[in-house]
Parts: structure tokens; C-alpha cells; sequence
């Protein structure tokens, strides 16, 4: 055994047991998080990370940490960054919002601006866009000048130029509702079947 974790009254002992060397930390509260990787909170009600080799992966200093596969997200002074499962540094902390990562893609915004990361971290738009929604791998929902169309990252094509005053997405996120501009009637667009439906 390479990590022991006690309860020791209001806080955790993480004991690590390596090359004779003891290392006792209060911890206010651990959880896992993947596989080996563990976020705690500090005394200090800082949130850090360590692995189950009791390597302190990212310091105790941050708001929130939490698993955003591929990443570790973390909060820092009112922004948001990415580091990997290392705890190395991807995106620095300059983000207001990161979504979720769906099947590769995650939106993020920055102040009123609204991009999306590829698996890379890195942004799939050369502008900036008024918002961003990742559907999947194949449909990203945006705004841009005022309107909303459907990109599909993998091609860097548009499935739907962004000609549209509405979109709304289908409960079960299976079709989408348009609204056209001038007085033509709703459309629907199937998003497995990648056509405009009546």
C-alpha cells in the first residue's frame, strides 16, 4: 500500500509511505475523481489534487477543482482553466465558463465571447462567437452576428449557415426547430438524418 487516508477528527491524514518518507496533510475533504486521481480540500478550504501515490498533482489553492474528461478543470480567483491528468497547465485561468466536454468538444466563454475547444484545448473558431452549444462531435450549435446556424467541426463546414433568428433544440435532442426570417413557417432539421423536415 503506497497511500493510507484516515479520518482524524474534523479532517483527513493522507499518509504516504515511499522511500521512508511520511507525509501528513489536513485534509478537510477527499474525493475520487478518476481512476487514481483524488481532489481534496485544504484547512484553508483551498481544493487541490493528488494521486494515488500521494503526489500532490495541483496545489491547494484554487476554488474548485473537478474532472471535465479529457481534463481537470480548475477555479482560480473568479476564473476557470484546464490542466491535464498531470496537473500540467493546458489553458491558462481566463475562461468565465467551460462547458462540458461532449464527444471531444467543450464551449467556453470569456467575458461576452464564446468559442469552442477542440480534445487539443485548442479553439475551433477564429472569431469569437455570441454563443455556443456542443451537441456532439458533428453539431455545434451557434450564434454569430445575431443569428444561429449549425457547424460541424470535423469538416469545418456549415450543416446550417448561421441564417436563423431561432434554433431550439428537441428534448430527447434529436431535431432541431427553426425559425426562418420572413414569414415562412417553422422548419424542423433531423439531426440524425442531417435534412430539412416538414
Amino acid at each position: 500500500v503506497s497511500v493510507w487516508i484516515g479520518r482524524k477528527t474534523c479532517c483527513y491524514v493522507l499518509v504516504y509511505y515511499g522511500d521512508g518518507l511520511v507525509l501528513i496533510l489536513c485534509i478537510r475533504s477527499v474525493n475520487k475523481v478518476y481512476r487514481n486521481l483524488f481532489i481534496y480540500q485544504s484547512a484553508e478550504q483551498k481544493w487541490g489534487m493528488f494521486n494515488s501515490l500521494a503526489f500532490i498533482l495541483i496545489r491547494p489553492e484554487n476554488q474548485s477543482v473537478k474532472y471535465n474528461a479529457p481534463y481537470i478543470e480548475v477555479e482560480k480567483d473568479g476564473t476557470l482553466g484546464l490542466r491535464n491528468l498531470k496537473g500540467q497547465e493546458v489553458t491558462s485561468n481566463r475562461f468565465d465558463e467551460i462547458g462540458p466536454f461532449t464527444e471531444g468538444y467543450a464551449a467556453v466563454r470569456e467575458g461576452q465571447n464564446w468559442n469552442v475547444l477542440n480534445s487539443r484545448a485548442q479553439s475551433i473558431f477564429p472569431e469569437p462567437m455570441q454563443s455556443a452549444r456542443v451537441l456532439s462531435r458533428d453539431a455545434i450549435l451557434v450564434k454569430k452576428s445575431g443569428l444561429f446556424g449549425l457547424y460541424q467541426p470535423e469538416t469545418k463546414s456549415w450543416t446550417l449557415e448561421a441564417v436563423y433568428p431561432g434554433i431550439a433544440v428537441s428534448r430527447d435532442g434529436s431535431w432541431l426547430s427553426l425559425s426562418p426570417t420572413g414569414n415562412k413557417g417553422v422548419q424542423f432539421f433531423g439531426l440524425r438524418s442531417r435534412q430539412l423536415e416538414s
